[in-house]
């Protein structure tokens, strides 16, 4: 989980951690971008807007190395992320969201992902 707002990442974090999720809570998108080329993580939750590296910004800079992405915002996506969305390259919870709001939307990224995944592993290969 990376937002610059202390509050905002200890409020998503402590929900996630009390759902029994393991999670990683990171200040900005530098730590969090280390933090993904050396570990594997299941999903990355990071917010839009932020000092220095933007969510997307991160999300671009890992490239394929990135897992699926919950991007968090209170403001409004731009045309690049609303794409995206509608791609389903990643999913958006518009802030203010509950527990609740929070804990179904990461289950239906991560159950997507796992499908997509399994897709992709049971395609015949083509010679």
């Amino acid at each position: 989980m990376v937002d610059d707002d202390a509050y905002v990442r200890g409020v998503v974090c402590g929900t996630l951690r009390a759902a029994g999720y393991k999670v990683h809570e990171l200040l900005d998108a530098t730590e969090a971008e280390t933090l993904l080329r050396q570990n594997p993580v299941s999903l990355l939750v990071t917010d839009v807007v932020m000092p220095g590296v933007s969510g997307p910004e991160l999300v671009e800079r890992l490239g394929d190395a990135c897992p699926p992405v919950l991007f968090c915002s209170g403001y409004t996506p731009d045309d690049e992320l609303r794409c995206a969305v509608r791609d389903g390259r990643v999913a958006l919870l518009p802030k203010p969201f509950t527990g609740p709001e929070l804990l179904a939307t990461i289950r239906r990224v991560l159950d997507e992902a796992a499908t997509r995944m399994a897709r992709r592993t049971s395609r015949p290969s083509r010679q």
